[in-house]
């Protein structure tokens, strides 16, 4: 991952902007979201080409950009109890 910057100041970067830094960040997580997205529709062949992927790469997204720095949870944790994932994939 990013071992120059601390966590908070990747968000910080992130939420003020930092498209290639937002773009790593969500590459860094890529099997983190497979494994939520395989545990909801089941082992099925292209994953990363299903609907329920984009849904869950976009309710990532937005979990960053939700993500409350002051509270300074783990993000991986943070993002596993936000339900919008879930409520999104059986939308």
């Amino acid at each position: 991952r990013h071992e120059k910057d601390s966590f908070v100041e990747i968000i910080k970067r992130i939420k003020a902007g930092d498209a290639l830094l937002r773009n790593k960040f969500i590459d860094d997580f890529k099997p983190f979201i497979l494994k939520c997205v395989s545990q909801f529709v089941g082992k099925k062949s292209n994953l990363t080409q299903s609907d329920e992927y984009s849904i869950a790469l976009i309710a990532f997204n937005e979990a960053i950009e939700s993500y409350n720095l002051e509270k300074k949870t783990l993000f991986a944790v943070f993002e596993a109890d936000n339900k919008a994932t879930a409520y999104r994939l059986f939308e």
